[in-house]
């Protein structure tokens, strides 16, 4: 996905979507109920230019590359 989509998706929500917490979804399974999906936090988000990719991370993974990237 480029970032110029994601924006476009993220303009479109409604206001009373602000407070929602943004997970990452997986599906693990699906039962008679329904899916069965595993939720993990997004805690941080950033972009890695050399690369050309932006990323979301958790909290443990932040503090990683916090501690490994110089700041210009």
């Amino acid at each position: 996905m480029k970032i110029k989509h994601f924006k476009g998706w993220i303009n479109t929500l409604p206001e009373e979507c602000d407070e929602y917490e943004m997970v990452f979804r997986v599906v693990i399974g699906k039962s008679k109920e329904g899916m069965i999906a595993k939720d993990n936090n997004i805690d941080a988000c950033g972009i890695d230019a050399d690369n050309n990719e932006a990323y979301l991370c958790n909290e443990t993974t932040h503090s990683i590359i916090e501690k490994n990237t110089t700041s210009c």
